[in-house]
Formats: C-alpha cells, structure tokens, sequence
C-alpha cells in the first residue's frame, strides 16, 4: 500500500513541477479512484486572477468533469496540505481519502490546526487523512519555490 501511495503521490509531484516551470506556484494534486487518477490540478491564482484556483480546487473539477459531481469512493493526493476552503469543497465532494506531502503549518486545514475543517464537516462527510507521503521531496519542492520568491526581491 505505501509503494502505491508513494506512486501517486510522485504523480501529484510531477504536476506541481510542471506548473513551477510554467510559473506557477509548486502546488499539485491528483484525484484517483482505484488507482488511476481521473483529475489533475495545479494552482493557477496568479494566471487566472481567481482567489479560489488552488490545485485541489482544480483536480476535483477535473474529475468532476469525467465522474460526476461526487467523487465517494475517489482519493485526493496533494502535494501541500489543504487550506480550509479547499478542506470544505474535499468534504462536499465526498472524498474518501485526503493523502498530503508536507504539512501547512500557516493555513492548513487537513491536520496542522485543530479542529481540523473534516472534523467539524464530518457530520456531512468523513473524509481520513494520511499524512507524511514523501514529505522530504514535497517541503524541498515547496522551499526550492520561496528560495526563488526570496531571491527575486518577494516578487
């Protein structure tokens, strides 16, 4: 089970690198139903001058787009832990498992603030979480992104 964690996390890795190439901030998620993603997302705030256009955001409507407007049974791995407004369309789209990278200790919704935005919807939807999937290779992604932010005067 942790080798195909490990897996599909890698592939949450890969469309946060792309978007980190494309100029976008490093964040990428993927939504897999019995192991094959059926959604990708990555942030796009910045391009598309949308508060609200964070890679969970954008997987779960890419999927919605193939499945359907509920995703039960369906599994969302992100490359940065879920701010509390992505933490809330999770719950409304009935995801079944959130599986994070690194934590968001500032805004994170899933596990790094107590209580967690899935411990107060639960009654809408339980949502688990897996924590720590390749958390070395998502914080250096993450850091190697603020480096550059530093480095370019905070631009």
């Amino acid at each position: 089970m942790v080798g195909m964690h490990e897996e599909l996390m890698r592939k949450a890795i890969a469309v946060a690198e792309e978007a980190y190439r494309t100029g976008c901030p490093p964040y990428g998620a993927v939504v897999v139903h019995e192991g094959s993603v059926i959604g990708t997302g990555h942030n796009t705030v910045d391009v598309e001058n949308d508060p609200t256009a964070h890679s969970e955001i954008h997987a779960i409507r890419d999927a919605c787009q193939h499945w359907g407007a509920d995703l039960a049974g369906c599994d969302l791995y992100t490359v940065f832990e879920p701010c509390p407004m992505c933490a809330a369309a999770i719950v409304w789209a009935r995801i079944r498992t959130v599986v994070l990278g690194a934590p968001n200790p500032a805004f994170g919704a899933a596990v790094s603030r107590q209580p967690t935005i899935f411990e107060q919807m639960k009654q809408v939807h339980q949502v688990q979480v897996l924590t720590g999937v390749l958390q070395a290779e998502c914080e250096a992604l993450i850091n190697q992104s603020r480096s550059r932010t530093a480095s370019d005067g905070g631009a």
